[in-house]
């Protein structure tokens, strides 16, 4: 619970939900290259360290902490994603950060067999994506959405 507080925490302040930094949104969530490149930007007043490498750190904590979860933890994560997470998003930055969250648990979830979970969790990706078309103008990362999608199918 403490976990999903500090993910939902996460998106409903910048830069997730009004887009700031000089860098990509998956640069930022790479804890190797946002973390370390980082580094260069530090003479720079107008960069924040901590705001980028604190996504990538929290990315880090729930990928580590969801890579030993067992089944009623797996779950857990359509609940969050439905109940939570959802209704907060409304920026292509907060779907992506998502994406980066839950993306790398969709072959563990058909590895295991949770089928049920993995369609359902399916099911609301295409809602966060419909959701957040709704909200913006112009996806600028539709490749990067696409490149996901195309993997689930």
């Amino acid at each position: 619970e403490g976990l999903h507080n500090k993910i939902v925490q996460a998106l409903e302040k910048e830069p997730l939900s009004n887009w700031t930094l000089s860098v990509s949104p998956s640069h930022a969530f790479d804890f190797k290259t946002g973390c370390l490149s980082s580094l260069k930007y530090l003479n720079n007043e107008d960069y924040d360290l901590r705001t980028e490498s604190s996504l990538a750190y929290l990315l880090a904590v729930v990928h580590s902490s969801w890579q030993h979860a067992g089944f009623n933890q797996l779950c857990g994560i359509l609940d969050l994603l439905k109940e939570k997470l959802i209704p907060i998003i409304s920026t292509e930055e907060q779907m992506l950060f998502v994406l980066h969250m839950v993306g790398p648990f969709l072959q563990r979830l058909h590895t295991d067999r949770f089928m049920r979970v993995l369609f359902d969790l399916t099911i609301q990706l295409y809602e966060l994506l419909l959701r957040v078309d709704r909200s913006v103008p112009h996806l600028k990362y539709m490749d990067t959405v696409c490149d996901l999608l195309y993997h689930i199918k």
